[in-house]
């Protein structure tokens, strides 16, 4: 999708190493997903690399999904001189996510709200199953209402980002497949970047195979 003032309404079967739908360029374009099951990439955010270019922002997205592996997934730029410029401002709400890898997957988004979602993983996948939430040097999150059950790792997984904001979550059964814990906040050695300004209120961890809020190197 390259686009700018758009409705797309979507649903249907996909089939292994497929995306419903990629988008590369789009601007306040409203995405609503009524049923997807068996695709890999539900909506898949692209960022452009190269200098001066335009980034996908101000859109928003509202998904029911079924076994798919990444039902919402924003791939990060391959230049670290693009960081934080490749995707932003997306409004993600009252969506309803069975996945079998990642419900919601993030890295370098910079505005990104999440509201109300209802996120949880196919129990009968005893391998792969990863995060309900996994950020990843993102900038200016604010997730908020979130349900998360059955993660194969953590919960919510926070890896080297700024200014996330998490209030009102209530997460269940996370570690299913390892031993993790419900909110999992640390920073990304491999680049150097510290979690920074992460603000946690009203969170109701149940049944973890670990910690509920674990803390390391932040």
């Amino acid at each position: 999708v390259k686009a700018n003032y758009i409705k797309l309404s979507i649903g249907g079967d996909g089939i292994a190493g497929s995306k419903a739908v990629n988008v590369v360029l789009a601007k306040n374009c409203e995405f609503t997903f009524t049923r997807l099951e068996g695709f890999e990439h539900g909506i898949y955010f692209t960022p452009r690399e190269g200098t001066g270019f335009s980034r996908s922002e101000r859109n928003s997205v509202r998904m029911r999904s079924i076994g798919v592996d990444y039902p919402i997934r924003f791939q990060a730029p391959t230049n670290q001189a693009t960081r934080f410029k490749g995707i932003g401002d997306t409004n993600i709400f009252e969506s309803e996510l069975q996945a079998a890898l990642v419900n919601i997957h993030a890295e370098q988004t910079d505005g990104l709200v999440i509201s109300d979602p209802t996120l949880y993983q196919t129990p009968t996948i005893l391998t792969g199953r990863l995060q309900n939430i996994y950020l990843r040097e993102c900038a200016w999150v604010n997730i908020s209402n979130a349900q998360c059950f059955e993660s194969g790792s953590a919960g919510i997984e926070i890896e080297g980002c700024t200014q996330v904001n998490i209030s009102n979550a209530n997460l269940a059964w996370s570690g299913e497949l390892d031993i993790a814990s419900g909110v999992y906040i640390h920073d990304d050695m491999v680049n150097a970047i510290r979690s920074t300004h992460i603000n946690l209120s009203n969170i109701n961890v149940n049944r973890t195979s670990k910690h509920g809020i674990e803390i390391v190197n932040s």
